[in-house]
């Protein structure tokens, strides 16, 4: 009688896995890993920024969800086939957090990686002002959130660009310049979150000539 307790025992035990253990199969397809953004450019005339991240083995698409600072839900995305995408309503003077991960389709549901985090804000446009004989005052457009503000500055962006300030404010002079030369500037606003640095695009760069006669 004993024996046969056990026995009926172990047929029960061995029937629930056989319907337990199938689905599970079903569902042991290995998640997609964390996705990292590669890199960004911005269109602040229009609101959006395309955004290109490195492709993730085993997703079969991605997912990105856009806040504001105060934790505001203001865009979402689904994007298959593909490692770029437009997001769109982005603000010019904030920064924005962005949530990225890829996902499988599992039974037809949507099985979802691990998520990663990164804050992108558009680039600041960039104004000139004349300051003296050799120097220009150059402002842009604050950006909430940006702990400083990097200015790069070049007379031939074919041989690159020179940080020449970095500030706190949204302004600063530019001083020692040639007259009637052509100057290139942009500005990179900085977000510090512990040891990581977020950075906004250097899509566009600012030109001014600084005529004296």
């Amino acid at each position: 009688m004993e024996r046969l307790r056990w026995t009926l025992a172990f047929c029960i035990v061995v029937l629930f896995l056989s319907f337990t253990s199938v689905p599970c199969q079903a569902q042991g397809q290995v998640l997609p890993g964390k996705v990292s953004l590669r890199s960004q450019k911005s269109y602040a005339t229009s609101g959006s920024m395309k955004i290109f991240w490195n492709r993730v083995e085993g997703a079969q698409g991605y997912e990105f969800r856009v806040t504001d600072l105060n934790g505001k839900v203001v865009g979402r995305r689904k994007v298959e086939g593909k490692v770029s995408a437009t997001l769109t309503d982005l603000a010019p003077g904030q920064f924005y957090r962005l949530r990225m991960r890829g996902y499988v389709r599992v039974d037809g549901k949507i099985q979802y990686g691990a998520a990663s985090y990164t804050y992108i804000a558009q680039q600041p446009r960039v104004r000139f002002k004349w300051a003296s004989r050799s120097a220009v005052k150059v402002s842009w457009t604050g950006v909430a959130g940006a702990a400083d503000y990097s200015i790069y500055i070049s007379d031939n962006p074919s041989r690159g660009f020179e940080r020449v300030k970095k500030v706190k404010d949204a302004q600063t002079v530019l001083v020692g310049l040639n007259r009637n030369w052509k100057y290139y500037v942009y500005v990179v606003a900085q977000m510090r979150k512990g040891k990581r640095v977020y950075s906004t695009p250097r899509t566009n760069q600012y030109t001014f000539r600084l005529q004296v006669g």
